[in-house]
């Protein structure tokens, strides 16, 4: 399947009010061929399900492009802008990954979150957002999806930063499930509190 369409590299960037940053983009027009096209439903054992999105173009690239490949932001597909979340060199050709995708970002906080885990208690006891009512196993992690934070260019969004609410609940008020979850990278801490005889400890994490 050819492609062709646009490819958005950032100039630089400001923030234009509080959490909304604007790159100043310019996009420039390449031609090439789409590898690989998908959506996958992907089952767990989680209380959700993951959505994981597999778009590939093989792009015939430029000097401009080979210049500039740490500024490249965005490639557009089928109508949309899509963020280019990874980028293979293959003289003469770029290869984009496209999507990267909300779900895909949880995916990585999830493995992360889930290593942590099993580290620290031998166990896997992990929720994403679970419903009211839902039975938990403790020593546990329960986290939720908090805010978006967008990245803007040429009036439309291309890419989003999100932030995820991570509470540990242990028995143990010195958890080391909680201290390991406090070394994260991109980890804040909150607050702490006690519910049915519970210590609850909750971080922000960026991804």
């Amino acid at each position: 399947m050819k492609w062709s369409g646009k490819i958005g590299f950032a100039e630089d960037t400001d923030e234009s009010a509080p959490s909304v940053f604007a790159e100043r983009i310019v996009e420039r027009s390449y031609y090439g061929d789409v590898l690989e096209f998908g959506r996958q439903m992907q089952g767990s054992d989680q209380v959700n399900e993951d959505i994981q999105l597999g778009n590939q173009l093989s792009v015939v690239a430029d000097p401009f492009a080979s210049a500039n490949l740490y500024n490249l932001r965005y490639a557009t597909f089928m109508g949309q802008r899509w963020k280019v979340s990874a980028v293979k060199v293959q003289l003469p050709r770029l290869v984009l990954t496209l999507g990267g995708s909300g779900m895909e970002t949880r995916r990585n906080l999830d493995t992360k979150l889930r290593e942590v885990l099993r580290q620290a208690t031998g166990k896997e006891n992990l929720y994403f957002q679970p419903p009211a009512g839902y039975k938990l196993k403790y020593p546990c992690i329960v986290y939720s999806e908090s805010r978006r934070q967008n990245r803007h260019a040429n009036n439309g969004v291309y890419a989003q930063h999100l932030f995820y609410t991570v509470t540990v609940i242990d028995s143990d008020p010195d958890s080391k499930l909680k201290v390991a979850v406090s070394v994260l990278p991109k980890c804040a801490y909150d607050r702490s509190f006690v519910s049915d005889n519970l210590y609850h400890t909750t971080f922000t994490i960026y991804q």
